[in-house]
């Protein structure tokens, strides 16, 4: 018990360190498997922006529904038809911030992905279209409505030491279309981390205690 005692602490030192990292990225098309606004197996819904829960911002960010030529494009269900229901649209110089629980995995389901595009999470990490068109083979930046390469689903894996709590989307240049963000891989706040090692602190001493004990015929 003694060395759960010595391991548990030994645990407390190790939780906090690490550095910022992306473990993967991933795109998977419209044309793959994904039918919007269906949320990944495996995932919790955070919001398919049906109404403005968890999301601030600065600027002109919208709720919309349906494409504004020249405006904003609703993202695409196939090669011929755009998702029906209510969307997000990141406009020029705005900014739109949704809230996360802790989590190192995040989908998020994009329309017409531009170059300019930004996503930028609260663990210090930012990517452009530009820069995942870089990162990720078949996936377009040049904002195309209908095709497969510029609409579905981006998911970020991240280290579990920088989970996420928020995520932002941002555009210099027309609009950055969201219609769903979904998540996976929860992380225990530090207070359960806290209660946990508590927890094995308490054991271990307590064994410790039952093995230092005199026993009571040798006092």
């Amino acid at each position: 018990m003694r060395k759960l005692f010595l391991g548990a602490l030994a645990f407390a030192a190790f939780v906090p360190a690490a550095h910022a990292s992306l473990v993967s990225v991933t795109f998977t098309s419209y044309g793959n498997g994904v039918t919007p606004p269906a949320t990944p197996a495996g995932t919790t819904l955070v919001s398919n922006f049906a109404d403005s829960t968890g999301l601030t911002g600065t600027g002109n960010y919208l709720l919309v529904i349906g494409s504004s030529t020249g405006n904003y494009l609703a993202p695409a269900y196939s090669a011929s038809t755009a998702d029906p229901n209510q969307y997000l649209a990141v406009e020029a110089n705005a900014t739109a911030t949704l809230t996360l629980p802790k989590e190192t995995g995040v989908q998020i389901y994009v329309g017409s992905l531009d170059s300019y595009n930004v996503i930028t999470f609260s663990n210090g990490l930012s990517y452009s279209g530009a820069q995942l068109a870089s990162m990720i083979s078949g996936l377009g930046d040049n904002g195309c409505e209908f095709c497969a390469n510029t609409n579905g689903r981006l998911w970020f894996t991240f280290s579990p030491s920088e989970a996420v709590t928020w995520v932002e989307f941002s555009s210099s240049s027309n609009a950055f279309e969201v219609a769903q963000v979904s998540s996976s891989n929860a992380i225990p706040e530090a207070s359960t981390w806290a209660m946990m090692l508590a927890g094995l602190a308490g054991l271990g001493f307590a064994g410790y205690r039952r093995r230092t004990k005199i026993p009571s015929g040798l006092e």
